[in-house]
């Protein structure tokens, strides 16, 4: 299968005999079908799950907690769960707010990078809460201990937010209907026949 490069969606969009270029790509529509659940419920929880997650990424950055000053560890894992977490809170919202049927493009940039945002963030959460417990086991709280504290909180219940978001997203289930592929429509024209130029 050739490798797909971000410019590929274009060409989906054909001008028609008006001139107006339409869309005749795949498309997805969210099945509901087997689950027993709304769309709420579907995408609803994963979007407010991870506005959840970020607001505890953020808010971890804005207290003055001791050992993100100059402790890369701590620093780089919370630096990849504040950005997991963006990334999932972008995708997650779309979805929520996005009408069927969702264009493959579209598709492609939310559905799919949802789980893999979403344990990015898990993944920086679950570094940072040991590193940071590691710094206050051995040095201590520092000067502001509330600071300390509440910073590992929010990281361990952002790493939970981010964690259920993996197991909610791998739940979400789109029924895909196949676009126009024009590739197979130009292989698949009449060649001419080779009689009709034969020289006599």
């Amino acid at each position: 299968m050739a490798r797909r490069n971000r410019f590929d969606y274009l060409k989906d969009f054909v001008a028609d005999e008006n001139g107006k270029y339409v869309y005749t790509g795949s498309t997805y529509t969210l099945n509901l079908d087997d689950t027993g659940k709304n769309r709420f419920q579907t995408l609803g929880i994963p979007a407010g799950l991870s506005v959840l997650s970020l607001a505890f990424a953020i808010l971890s950055g804005v207290i003055p907690a001791t050992y993100m000053n100059g402790h890369a560890v701590v620093v780089l894992s919370y630096a990849a769960s504040l950005i997991g977490s963006a990334l999932t809170a972008i995708c997650a919202i779309r979805m929520f707010f996005a009408k069927d049927p969702v264009r493959e493009y579209n598709y492609r940039e939310t559905v799919d990078k949802l789980v893999p945002n979403a344990w990015i963030s898990v993944i920086g959460f679950g570094i940072s809460v040991p590193a940071y417990l590691y710094f206050m086991i051995r040095y201590g709280t520092g000067m502001q201990a509330w600071a300390s504290i509440l910073f590992v909180l929010f990281q361990f219940f952002g790493g939970i937010s981010s964690y259920l978001i993996t197991r909610f997203g791998k739940q979400i289930c789109y029924r895909v209907h196949p676009g126009i592929n024009h590739d197979e429509e130009k292989n698949e024209s009449p060649l001419p026949d080779p009689d009709e130029y034969r020289v006599v």
